[in-house]
């Protein structure tokens, strides 16, 4: 008989529910059911790099993980890294300054798990591009932009992004989206009018995904019109 005790447990898969569009009339915050999987998508978006935090935000973020998880801070300093792990990318996990986090942890004194979840939701609400789709692209179409981008995708259009950062180099709504073509490696897309267009091609092996929410998108967006 073979054991595979070891191949069982290395071989663990994650069911991931994830909302495909986000669209402001079809999103309601006030139900319990939904805002609950929209935070863990949240959670899941942060801990894989689709969302750019800095230092002190990740402290926020840790801190408000930690209330809702843990508590009232306690007067022992806590090892926060297992609570970073879960609201994080695991770069920043080892480094997690463990007294400014329980600094801000102790702040929050008396906030309910909802208040503390609330809070962490409205900071990352604070972006304006939250709720849209994050692809890593690369470019060579110009010198002027970074070769690796970020490319989002949200219910006002498309964006192009310096790589883990909140610097929009470029922004096109769907009504400028002349035409788009993915392929296995590479998506190419025609912006402007159709006197003057200009070309964006961007190298991913994600071209078909990013096709379909673009198309999905300009279809809700000419349907709200």
């Amino acid at each position: 008989m073979h054991n595979n005790t070891g191949n069982a447990r290395q071989n663990q898969y994650v069911f991931l529910f994830k909302k495909h569009l986000f669209v402001d009339n079809y999103m309601n915050m006030d139900d319990i059911v939904e805002k609950e999987l929209l935070y863990h998508q949240v959670l899941h978006n942060l801990r894989s790099e689709r969302y750019p935090i800095t230092e002190m935000e990740a402290i926020m973020l840790t801190a408000l993980q930690g209330q809702l998880e843990l508590g009232d801070c306690s007067e022992i300093l806590n090892d926060y890294r297992a609570v970073a792990s879960h609201c994080l990318p695991p770069r920043f996990v080892p480094n997690i300054p463990h007294d400014a986090v329980a600094m801000h942890h102790q702040s929050l004194k008396g906030m309910l798990p909802a208040e503390a979840k609330k809070a962490f939701l409205n900071l990352i609400h604070s972006w304006p591009l939250h709720r849209a789709t994050i692809f890593d692209v690369m470019q060579s179409f110009t010198s002027n932009w970074p070769r690796l981008l970020w490319l989002a995708i949200d219910q006002k259009g498309i964006h192009l992004l310096e790589h883990r950062s909140r610097n929009i180099l470029c922004t096109h709504d769907y009504e400028s989206i002349i035409s788009f073509s993915p392929n296995l490696n590479s998506l190419m897309i025609f912006t402007g009018t159709e006197k003057k267009q200009s070309k964006v091609i961007l190298s991913t092996s994600q071209a078909f995904h990013i096709a379909t929410l673009i198309r999905e998108y300009s279809a809700v967006s000419k349907a709200m019109k």
